[in-house]
């Protein structure tokens, strides 16, 4: 009886809550332990449960991150023993005291870059690009530090730039984007309180180890249109947009901390002027389409046929630096700088845009086109298929949000312009565009 006394208080409704009671202050008692130890050991230049040492060794890689050492999240310390909040960052900067220069190839020419690169990457790589196609990127990457690679499936969208950064030496990074991003953070990454170290992303990585090099830099936003890039890249494109390279700072952090990486200041880092960001886009139903904003900044590319292949002998790459670089693209300006007469011609035609559909693309388009344009015909293509190229895919590209009955009424008047300024035939891409928007509105 007694017994059974004894059983049947330890299992009543009194007996159960003094469990539960009991059980949530063994549970407050051991969380509050837990955070003390970790305070502890972060004041003491430690982390919980992490490394004491982190590992240098490799460089970036196009889909690795190698080039920081190959250091863990879970390692805040750096070879020095000292605690870092960035720790792969400040390991990049331990392996990497120097900033490092490139000493270019000479003789070097626009020219001399599009046709090898196009036999390397046939040679090599086994791709196959067009001589327009080779000359359109290396012109995009003078009008634009943003450039749109879209187009079909398997056109190579992704390998271009990739086998690009190979010709020169400059791996190029790639980072898979997410459905689910959404702001500044899911690319950069985010300040762990817990831990007190920042969770380096991928794009934060590649962005950092850029800036201790003057190698051209690409990094790729693989199918960039999966989630809306004028949410997650919206600081990028405005940062971009500031004349002043010197003000181009990304805000990572809130504040500075001592141990911070050797080119963060007050949170922050300049963004390093040899980067270019490469937007993949796959154009089907799982996609967001590109928004003005995104359209107006970048450079656009369309990938929508596989080239021929053609002979090609493997050739090794080639070294050039930013500032030799950007040499040939000023070079390439002033000598087959638009003329006269191809002024003329786009101003009759913008004047027609505004008048008949209220489309115009304005100056910052105006100032893409004077760049592209003379490294397209310095690669030795005729600068109209340049004209032709940024007319239809940054300007007239616009008619597919005006007025569809004005845009059908008027197309032919439209074409016939085109004939008029261009020669028949001389603008297809951009009758192609026009007919293309007009049947489908």
């Amino acid at each position: 009886m007694i017994l059974e006394g004894i059983l049947d208080y330890l299992t009543s409704y009194v007996a159960i809550c003094i469990y539960i009671i009991v059980l949530l202050a063994t549970a407050i008692i051991l969380s509050f332990t837990l955070l003390f130890l970790s305070v502890s050991k972060k004041r003491s230049g430690g982390g919980v449960g992490e490394a004491s040492n982190v590992i240098i060794a490799g460089n970036i890689s196009a889909k690795g991150n190698t080039a920081f050492g190959g250091a863990s999240e879970n390692a805040p310390q750096s070879a020095d023993g000292e605690f870092h909040r960035f720790p792969t960052l400040s390991a990049y900067d331990e392996a990497h005291p120097a900033f490092e220069m490139t000493v270019s190839d000479p003789g070097l020419t626009l020219k001399g870059l599009c046709d090898g690169f196009r036999q390397y990457a046939a040679g090599v790589k086994g791709l196959y690009y067009s001589s327009s196609d080779v000359a359109g990127f290396l012109s995009s990457l003078a009008a634009s530090k943003t450039m749109i690679l879209q187009g079909m499936s398997g056109t190579g969208k992704t390998s271009l730039p990739i086998a690009f950064g190979e010709f020169l030496a400059s791996p190029t990074e790639v980072v898979p984007v997410q459905p689910t991003w959404k702001e500044r953070t899911d690319i950069l990454g985010y300040y762990n309180e817990f831990t007190g170290r920042y969770t380096e992303s991928q794009f934060l990585k590649a962005v950092y180890e850029a800036g201790g090099v003057d190698l051209p830099r690409l990094i790729v936003l693989d199918e960039a249109n999966i989630a809306r890039v004028e949410y997650y890249f919206a600081e990028f494109l405005s940062l971009l947009e500031l004349p002043d390279r010197g003000k181009r700072r990304v805000s990572v952090a809130s504040s500075g901390m001592e141990g911070d990486p050797r080119r963060m200041k007050d949170g922050s880092m300049l963004l390093p002027p040899n980067v270019w960001f490469i937007m993949t886009a796959n154009n089907d139903d799982s996609t967001f389409a590109f928004s003005d904003k995104v359209y107006d900044r970048a450079s656009v590319i369309d990938l929508d046929r596989r080239a021929e292949p053609f002979e090609a002998e493997p050739r090794p790459g080639v070294a050039i630096g930013l500032p030799d670089l950007e040499a040939l693209f000023d070079a390439a300006a002033q000598r087959y700088g638009l003329t006269s007469r191809d002024q003329r011609r786009i101003a009759r035609l913008d004047a027609f845009l505004r008048g008949a559909f209220g489309v115009s693309f304005g100056n910052r388009v105006y100032a893409q086109m004077r760049r592209y344009v003379p490294v397209y015909a310095a690669c030795g293509l005729p600068p109209m298929e340049a004209i032709d190229q940024v007319l239809a895919r940054k300007v007239l590209r616009k008619l597919g949000a005006a007025n569809p009955v004005m845009v059908r009424a008027r197309s032919g008047e439209l074409l016939a312009l085109l004939n008029e300024l261009f020669g028949a035939g001389n603008a297809p891409l951009c009758e192609a565009t026009v007919r293309r928007i007009s049947d489908n509105g």
